[in-house]
């Protein structure tokens, strides 16, 4: 391990020679969102000289000034200085990971207008305006949400917020592997990406099935950013958010945002609130010279309870209380023309998931590690080189485990106009495992009425210590008919393998056009949740367990778009998934199709300076299973949202299921009709 340490480091370092030795002499101009354009007067001082003393005779002979002039020329020099300086600590700030998103993703493809234009709960609702991914509730208001890829189940979905991974955990009875998006903060969402296939490998992600990809707004002047989000719903739903984001005339960025959700569930006689906190920073500060810190921290805290199963059949509640917190902290080093970049720091990582009632668990993560990374221009291309180093601990309260890892990634971005590429190559190694290869690339091309995004990518990854380590236990889960209910790890568990590609073809304008995308792969030895009954000579339980089996799979969207007139548009899109998993015939809450259709009107007011807007969309999903009850799905749900605008304030009224219908999404929760909240976003200090 050490031996391979120092030869990473050493190839590390040598490439970064090489490519200072290339680079400085022919360089691409590359503007980021987080690009910070120097000013030209420096608003803190108002020196002003007069123009005889500046002038080349005057100062070639500064001897014949009087001692008050040549006091006056010598502030001047050194307001130069001060301008100079000022200048080369607020250079654009260089980003690969900036530069790749803007030059591998395209307006057609940021979700934020569709997120306007209808509503959201959480990060979770950014995949609804695709219709290749399965957003499941756990009930009407939100308190656990989570997306299924194309029919595929288990975490192989990559978060990316501003460049930094996410990785949230959380332990519940009935496990599937799913990540909970109502745990990932939103209030700095300005461009949302949700990507399918290998292309958020590219962009730094460790999976090759699909990305989502979000950014804060990058401040177009040095005067604040900020926001108040609030919404307010039946059964007790409130969720009020605050962001502000500034670029300071000396180089500081700070992006920050807080958050306080509160729900209940349908009926409230069983103490069924559920509170949570969420708070994220990411700040840059120079220091002296071309040298700067980075602070970036994000904390997530909820507890309450957790419907798990069977409510109707008065299964049981059990009570949840989790968080999250990482932190990063480096400091960077750039060049004097800002076309390279050194960043050395350390991270931590702290999670924690509670679980009391029928069901018990104390589960803690608690972790450590170091990075380098190299960023600069090479020509028309932008590279990035990276080396982290980990250790973390994992405890369920009966016992500890921990585990080494660490992960070589080298980017590279070809930036042209036409056709462009860009890659990635790199390997982790976890202890036990060794070493994980990931691999993958895109080809991208956008013209004025089309576009073409092909990605390819192969990842490797470990099963996680939960994974492996979960202890084994059995309660009496489901109290209704009797059946013992049974979780635990496995500690047999392979290598995951995966090989995905996937294509996107778009024509005509942004107005009007039609998306058609295809993803499609191989998992081998895929690390999947699965539930079996189990016959003994001491019973029989329902027994919920990672396993490894090979799954192919692919789907299919079409998504038109089409502008009516000038007042009127029409949104749509359908999918249809092919899955095989090799040791089962079917998977829990697959549907096989889905599709959904909107309607947009938006009125400008012009002698009231007032924009109005009115949306209704159906969304239907197919027939599915869940794990006991057959036949879910199959369902059309109406929602109609009402919002107006006026410079710097939005209100907005949401009816969810518009039509009172009666439906389950899960089993034995039957969703209670209508749903209606109303918020506002308002601007209150730009």
């Amino acid at each position: 391990m050490k031996i391979l340490l120092l030869l990473l480091i050493f190839v590390f370092l040598a490439v970064a020679a090489v490519a200072d030795d290339r680079g400085e002499t022919d360089s691409v101009a590359v503007l980021d969102s987080t690009t910070v354009i120097p000013q030209s007067e420096d608003t803190s001082l108002s020196l002003r000289l007069d123009s005889s003393l500046v002038n080349n005779d005057t100062l070639n002979t500064l001897d014949s000034l009087s001692e008050e002039e040549r006091a006056l020329v010598n502030l001047e020099e050194k307001y130069l200085e001060h301008q100079e300086e000022r200048a080369r600590q607020i250079l654009p700030q260089l980003s690969v990971f900036d530069s790749l998103v803007n030059w591998f993703t395209s307006p057609r493809m940021n979700r934020r207008a569709d997120i306007d234009r209808s509503f959201y709960h959480d990060a979770g609702d950014y995949f609804r305006f695709d219709p290749s991914f399965f957003v499941l509730e756990h009930q009407v208001t939100p308190m656990r949400k989570t997306v299924q890829l194309f029919g595929v189940g288990g975490n192989r979905l990559n978060l990316i917020v501003n460049g930094n991974r996410f990785e949230p955990f959380e332990h519940i009875p009935e496990p599937d592997g799913f990540l909970d998006l109502n745990d990932i903060p939103t209030a700095l969402d300005n461009d949302v990406f949700v990507l399918s296939g290998p292309i958020g490998q590219v962009l730094g992600g460790s999976n090759a099935v699909a990305s989502l990809i979000t950014r804060p707004k990058a401040p177009d002047s040095y005067r604040s950013e900020s926001a108040l989000l609030a919404d307010k719903g039946g059964f007790a739903y409130a969720f009020v958010r605050g962001r502000y984001s500034k670029k300071f005339t000396d180089g500081r960025l700070v992006d920050a945002s807080v958050g306080y959700r509160k729900s209940e569930g349908p009926t409230t006689d069983r103490q069924r609130e559920s509170n949570s906190y969420h708070y994220y920073a990411d700040m840059f500060f120079p220091l002296r010279g071309n040298i700067g810190f980075r602070a970036w921290g994000q904390l997530d805290d909820r507890d309450g309870p957790l419907i798990v199963v069977r409510p109707e059949m008065y299964g049981a509640t059990i009570k949840r209380n989790k968080f999250d917190r990482s932190v990063r902290l480096s400091f960077t080093f750039d060049d004097s023309a800002h076309t390279s970049r050194y960043e050395i720091g350390y991270k931590h990582l702290r999670q924690g998931s509670y679980l009391t009632g029928e069901s018990n668990g104390r589960f803690d993560k608690t972790g450590h590690g170091l990075f380098m990374h190299r960023q600069w221009m090479w020509g028309a291309k932008v590279l990035s080189a990276r080396i982290d180093g980990d250790y973390l601990e994992y405890d369920h309260h009966y016992n500890k485990y921990n585990r080494s890892s660490g992960e070589a990634l080298l980017q590279i971005g070809w930036l042209r106009k036409g056709w462009r590429w860009a890659a990635s190559v790199g390997s982790a190694w976890v202890e036990e495992y060794k070493f994980l290869p990931r691999v993958a690339g895109v080809l991208f091309r956008e013209g004025n009425n089309s576009l073409i995004v092909l990605s390819v990518g192969y990842s490797e990854r470990a099963p996680t210590l939960h994974e492996l380590h979960l202890r084994f236990q059995k309660s009496f889960l489901y109290s209704s008919d009797g059946t013992v209910y049974a979780d635990g790890g496995n500690s047999s568990l392979l290598l995951e393998k995966q090989l995905v590609g996937s294509l996107t073809c778009e024509l005509g304008s942004l107005a009007n056009r039609i998306c058609i995308s295809a993803t499609g792969g191989k998992i081998t030895d895929g690390i999947d949740w699965t539930n079996k009954l189990i016959s003994n000579d001491s019973g029989s339980y329902q027994f919920f367990q990672p396993d490894n089996g090979d799954v192919s799979f692919a789907s299919v969207m079409v998504q038109p778009r089409v502008g009516i007139s000038d007042f009127l548009s029409f949104v749509g899109g359908a999918s249809w998934h092919y899955v095989d998993y090799e040791d089962s015939d079917s998977i829990a809450y697959t549907p096989e199709c889905q599709a959904f259709s909107g309607l947009e009107l938006h009125y400008f007011w012009k002698q009231k300076l007032l924009d109005l807007f009115a949306y209704g969309e159906i969304v239907y999903t197919g027939t599915y299973d869940g794990y006991d009850e057959k036949g879910l799905g199959e369902t059309a749900v109406v929602n109609v949202k009402l919002s107006f605008a006026l410079k710097d304030y939005r209100m907005h009224f949401v009816f969810q299921n518009i039509l009172d219908n009666q439906y389950r999404a899960r089993e034995r929760i039957t969703f209670p009709g209508r749903f209606f909240y109303y918020g506002f976003t308002w601007n209150f200090l730009d």
